[in-house]
């Protein structure tokens, strides 16, 4: 068949092959299956290494996507943040905000699914300050007062985990205070200063808030020895709360007034 200007061929069509209908789940998946069998096999995209300065089609393409207005052209002056524009997002939370909490879940579990099949891997694991130069660099700022320096360059921002606890503490009156950097208690140890979560000075009552990875790195845990240690030395009584205990925040309400 020859097609010339004018000519219609689905037409008379309607009643043929997929047009008008939808593929069933079971189709989906085995095409799916076909194309990453192909990919695996060593096809590419037929656009790879092309852009629409050497190629005709993904130059129309491109003409015509900067001619529909319902085009979300991040380029396009009106898309632009101009001053005193806000993000969609300013304000919003997990919490309040059903597209940040489906995205949250969606980034969680992928990272789950990564760490389970060994793809997701830190920089850092199976090394040490002994065969790393960055670690090294960094243990020897962190010695004689640079613990102290480090947060203080952060400015001493409470990490999600952290502002939780605040908030749980503050609503429900424990006798706690939150210790800050700047003007909160530090405690001098054998080689590095301490500056206690949050704390109660007339009982000598300590809560430490500590992140699941990094207080589980070897040298973290022999620096963290140290700290109970240093605590201990001036008096105080230390009580650990993890991140993850943080999703059962009841769980974490008994522990602190059982602490307390």
């Amino acid at each position: 068949m020859t097609f010339k200007k004018g000519n219609n061929f689905w037409k008379n069509r309607k009643n043929e092959g997929m047009l008008g209908k939808k593929h069933s789940e079971e189709t989906k998946k085995k095409i799916k299956k076909k194309a990453k069998k192909r990919f695996k096999d060593g096809q590419v995209i037929w656009s790879k290494g092309l852009t629409k300065k050497n190629h005709p089609s993904l130059k129309r393409t491109s003409k015509l996507m900067q001619g529909n207005k319902n085009w979300d052209n991040p380029n396009s002056k009106k898309n632009q943040f101009k001053k005193g524009d806000t993000s969609w997002a300013k304000g919003k939370t997990k919490e309040n905000c059903e597209i940040l909490k489906k995205g949250g879940e969606k980034i969680s579990k992928t990272k789950k699914r990564l760490s389970k099949e060994g793809k997701l891997k830190s920089w850092c694991k199976g090394k040490t300050k002994k065969n790393n130069k960055s670690l090294k660099a960094i243990s020897e700022k962190m010695k004689n007062g640079g613990a102290l320096k480090a947060r203080m360059a952060n400015k001493g921002n409470p990490s999600k985990p952290e502002l939780e606890l605040k908030k749980l503490i503050k609503n429900h009156k424990i006798k706690l205070s939150h210790n800050s950097v700047k003007k909160g208690i530090w405690f001098r140890g054998k080689t590095q200063s301490f500056n206690p979560d949050f704390i109660n000075k007339k009982e000598k009552k300590i809560v430490e808030l500590f992140g699941r990875y990094w207080h589980n790195l070897p040298e973290k845990k022999k620096a963290d020895k140290e700290r109970l240690e240093t605590y201990k030395k001036y008096g105080y009584s230390t009580l650990i709360i993890w991140d993850f205990e943080m999703k059962n925040k009841d769980n974490v309400l008994i522990k602190l007034r059982g602490f307390l």
